[in-house]
């Protein structure tokens, strides 16, 4: 039987003495600490506290089995710590507010008749920073970072920051404006750059951190081993070089993050690039050879010239395995930041080099029927990986340089003075196929979809990904798609030499609020829309929905906007699905809320004066002319969800028939 695992919390404050009966300390009393503590000991981890002075008068925060020990100053818990790590734990939180400066203590007592008093302050060695050198590879090292009053871009950013020098496996973040007595949001960051928020109570949020970090922990990892001597090149190197060569011109790996690789002519092992490097300016000569024992979980490999320097990505065992079960994979490649619509998702963000995640990749091309390649995976928190057939190096090249020679030839049609350099280039990936380029301006960006790729709902995941990124657009009045964002809760900031300036609605403070209702019903998979009687949408088919008044929850206006346009009364429950979508015109936009209700029963609507409404298949729905982008994508979304057996327990099911 396994031994029962180890943690280590420290938690509380530090108290830094001025003199004898002074000190200087913080505002820290631990309690996020105690409830991680208490959730380690629930799921039966052997859990030692290290607790500052307040947290140490509160033994009833946590249950009898957590071991205590006191601190009090930033060199007691040095010392304690020193003792603790003696012998490592399997995990460690390090979620002490540590104070950053120490003043030099006064023996006695200072007087307190002079009218100021000054202190010298001395920084303190980050305790943070030398854990990962006392406790090896093996611990599972959690820090914290508590900031406040920043955007949420800027507190996984300074978490990223401290997650990678410190050579942490997470770091937990969060705004202390955003704390309160019943809520205790935080932001998990990985080393990989993924961020994870969770939110709730303190208790929940506690549980919530160590069932992520034991699924994290919980994993299997390979040895790199390097073999004697220097690989030589084969036909699978210039599959792998012609794969970099795309995905660097691309602009798809501009850090040191990602990764390529590409199974060498034997198919027994793989070319793949090194880790910890630029991978933009990453030399052919660089790649490394390396083959994967499954069995042994042993990585071993050779360069092609001698560098002691160097070592395999950390996932290529993950690579290795996804070409051992994926018989007509050929490459693959790690990125991060791209403008992309995945065939699959994984469910969890196992961390780089996991064999957990290679599994998780399978599983979603299974969930997705897409078999072996190509294909593009959204790893959850993680990025994309893009897995290519044989040729498929050349095929993605081909593409590249088509798309890109495409927007030039429209950028020049359209007469547009750009000065050099220019916009920086990127591909709009759908799947493993490129359908178009983002032009990157700095400030603002342009999508162009290549003509053969126009329709089938791309407008609708470029729109959402420019919504995201509240990411303001150039575009060409020749072009004539103003109209198309505006409709879409764009706004025009300025117009000049023929291009106009949009943006986008997420990074607005002028939209007004509405609500609408989806009702959907499963038997006959159909749905309930209406044709608008009134201006400024006349004419236009739509939910039923309208704007919210006074302090009407977006679910209350939805639903009296129902009873009122069509005199359908909406069931009880939860939502099957809900979505947020923006829509507008030159004069005005919305924010509407949109509530996916499944039905048992068809309700006869009555005609108003507002809507005239009826149940239509979906299919049916999806061709009808005119309707708001707003609602089409909506729809989308509900067939998408009804396609893949994803809405189920209709809301009003336990409701005694009536109608159809």
């Amino acid at each position: 039987m396994p031994a029962p695992r180890t943690a280590l919390v420290v938690a509380g404050g530090t108290r830094e003495p001025i003199d004898d009966v002074r000190f200087l300390g913080n505002l820290s009393r631990g309690r996020f600490g105690a409830a991680i503590a208490s959730a380690l000991a629930e799921v039966g981890v052997r859990v030692r506290l290290l607790a500052g002075v307040e947290l140490w008068r509160e033994p009833g925060w946590t249950p009898a089995a957590v071991e205590r020990r006191r601190f009090g100053s930033v060199a007691e818990l040095r010392t304690a710590l020193e003792d603790e790590l003696a012998a490592p734990p399997d995990l460690l939180f390090m979620a002490a507010a540590v104070s950053d400066y120490s003043p030099t203590p006064v023996a006695g007592k200072l007087p307190s008749d002079a009218e100021t008093l000054t202190l010298t302050l001395r920084r303190n060695p980050k305790l943070l920073d030398g854990l990962r050198e006392r406790c090896g590879v093996t611990t599972f090292l959690v820090g914290f970072k508590l900031l406040s009053g920043v955007s949420p871009g800027e507190l996984r950013a300074v978490a990223l920051r401290q997650t990678r020098r410190a050579r942490l496996n997470l770091t937990v973040a969060n705004d202390l404006a955003s704390i309160s007595r019943a809520r205790h949001p935080v932001l998990l960051v990985t080393p990989e750059g993924g961020a994870l928020p969770l939110d709730g109570d303190r208790a929940d949020v506690a549980r919530g951190l160590v069932d992520f970090v034991l699924r994290r922990f919980d994993v299997t990892w390979s040895k790199s081993q390097r073999s004697p001597g220097r690989a030589a090149a084969d036909e699978g190197r210039a599959g792998a070089v012609e794969l970099l060569r795309f995905a660097q011109s691309a602009g798809l790996l501009p850090t040191r993050d990602g990764n390529v690789s590409h199974r060498d002519a034997r198919g027994d092992g793989l070319w793949v690039t090194p880790r910890q490097v630029p991978k933009d300016q990453v030399q052919e000569d660089a790649l490394l050879h390396a083959r994967v024992d499954l069995p042994s979980r042993q990585v071993r490999w050779r360069p092609q010239i001698d560098r002691d320097d160097v070592k395999p990505s950390i996932d290529t065992s993950v690579q290795g395995w996804l070409y051992a079960h994926l018989p007509a994979l050929a490459g693959l490649v790690h990125f991060h930041e791209a403008w992309a619509r995945a065939d699959a998702r994984t469910a969890f963000p196992y961390p780089c080099g996991a064999l957990e995640e290679a599994r998780a990749v399978y599983e979603a091309l299974a969930a997705a029927a897409i078999g072996d390649g190509p294909f593009l995976v959204e790893l959850v928190r993680h990025g994309l990986l893009l897995g290519v057939e044989a040729e498929g190096a050349a095929r993605l090249r081909d593409e590249w340089a088509t798309a890109t020679a495409a927007w030039h030839a429209h950028v020049a049609a359209l007469e547009l003075p750009i000065a050099p350099p220019g916009p920086r280039l990127r591909p709009l990936l759908d799947g493993a196929r490129i359908v178009g380029v983002i032009a990157d301006f700095g400030d603002a960006v342009t999508p162009f979809l290549l003509p053969d790729a126009r329709g089938a709902g791309r407008g609708d995941w470029i729109i959402a990904r420019l919504e995201e990124r509240e990411q303001t657009v150039l575009a060409a009045d020749r072009c004539e798609v103003r109209d198309y964002y505006l409709a879409r809760g764009f706004r025009l900031e300025r117009h000049e030499a023929g291009v106009a300036r949009l943006t986008a609605p997420t990074a607005r403070d002028d939209l007004r609020r509405a609500a609408s209702l989806s009702l959907v019903h499963l038997a006959s998979g159909e749905v309930l829309l209406g044709r608008r009687k009134t201006p400024p949408w006349a004419g236009y088919w739509a939910f039923p929905g309208g704007g919210l008044e006074g302090d009407e929850t977006p679910r209350a206006a939805a639903e009296r906007e129902l009873m009122e346009e069509t005199g359908v009364q909406a069931p009880p429950g939860a939502p099957a699905l809900q979505s947020r979508v923006f829509v507008g015109s030159r004069e005005r936009a919305y924010q509407v809320d949109n509530f996916t209700l499944l039905v048992a029963h068809r309700d006869v609507p009555r005609p108003t004066a507002e809507l005239e409404a009826r149940w239509l298949p979906i299919a049916e729905a999806l061709t009808i002319q005119p309707m708001a982008s707003g609602t089409r994508r909506v729809l989308r979304r509900v067939a998408a969800a009804l396609a893949r057996g994803a809405l189920t327990e209709p809301a009003d099911r336990r409701r005694a028939g009536r109608g159809s």
